[in-house]
């Protein structure tokens, strides 16, 4: 019976070699410290975005609830940036007392001084 045994057991122990299993468990611990590293970055990396949308959304909430005052105190266009745009040709016309349809007069007197500037008897 122990002749059986010991036969079984004097084959795996001529191929064992120390080296191997001390390769094969630095290998398994490499391995480990590995997949800690990858998880550890993974979780900074979700708090991070927890954060920053944390920090955005109060952000968002502050400015919100800054117009809703705004708006309530109708302080409103004061907070708000006003831009002013140029008059146009007829604007002007209208205010200096001028009429529209001497903005067509004005083509023929360019017509009358372009005549005059080249010689044209046409």
């Amino acid at each position: 019976m122990t002749s059986l045994y010991f036969s079984r057991i004097s084959t795996f122990w001529d191929r064992f070699k120390w080296v191997h299993l001390n390769e094969r468990l630095a290998y398994e611990r490499a391995v480990h410290q590995q997949r800690l590293r990858t998880e550890i970055a993974q979780a900074k990396r979700e708090a991070n975005i927890i954060s920053h949308n944390t920090e955005k959304s109060e952000r968002l909430r502050k400015r919100r609830d800054k117009l809703q005052d705004l708006k309530s105190a109708s302080r409103l266009s004061s907070f708000l940036t006003q831009y002013h745009q140029r008059k146009t040709d007829k604007e002007i016309y209208h205010d200096n007392g001028q009429k529209s349809e001497n903005m067509a007069g004005g083509v023929e007197d360019r017509s009358n001084f372009l005549k005059n500037l080249f010689g044209s008897d046409t």
